[in-house]
């Protein structure tokens, strides 16, 4: 796709194509394919003409919560989770939105197990989500996913004024008691 012009390649280059790899070499769950795609952001982001995206950095979150081979590369693969989160705050434009969250919980979940340091870090980027108004359905679930139902609580259930199991475990339902300003920054289907 790189070695082509547009003439001989029949369609115009855009970050889009890019996102589409990332986001097939997601499925391999392979830890080659993380560093490949990590590889891709990274030449995107070097180039003047075409730069990554909200979208090309939360595949490439994604890449990395799909991994599944041996327990030693599940650090790694978190690392570069994190690593691209924090370029996706860092960089000029949209930043985070709730895909790149809910992503980054359900990378957090399938890379790391039950402990102080991951409650920890689930708490702060759920405040960080809360503040940036990017709380949606998505976020909630992963968040659910990742976390004990004690944290899960403390972070959803009590600031918004629900209690029970039952009302704890229904996104629709809390989805609706959430305060405005939680969700105020969600794009919007037209």
């Amino acid at each position: 796709m790189e070695s082509l012009t547009d003439e001989e390649r029949g369609f115009r280059q855009t970050v889009i194509c890019y996102n589409i790899v990332i986001k097939a070499l997601a499925r391999s769950g392979d830890m080659n394919s993380i560093k490949y795609a990590e590889r891709i952001v990274e030449r995107l982001e070097r180039r003047t003409d075409l730069r990554p995206d909200t979208t090309t950095y939360s595949s490439l979150i994604n890449c990395c919560a799909y991994y599944n081979g041996p327990a030693e590369g599940r650090r790694e693969a978190l690392d570069i989770a994190l690593r691209t989160f924090n370029k996706l705050c860092d960089a000029d434009g949209e930043g985070p939105n709730n895909v790149s969250y809910g992503t980054l919980f359900k990378s957090i979940n399938n890379l790391t197990s039950v402990g102080q340091g991951r409650n920890e870090l689930l708490r702060k980027l759920f405040q960080q989500c809360c503040q940036e108004g990017q709380v949606d359905g998505f976020v909630l679930s992963q968040l659910r996913n990742a976390s004990t139902a004690d944290l899960f609580r403390e972070l959803v259930a009590q600031p918004i004024g629900v209690s029970g199991a039952k009302g704890e475990a229904n996104i629709k339902m809390l989805l609706r008691k959430l305060p405005p300003r939680w969700s105020r920054n969600l794009r919007r289907k037209q």
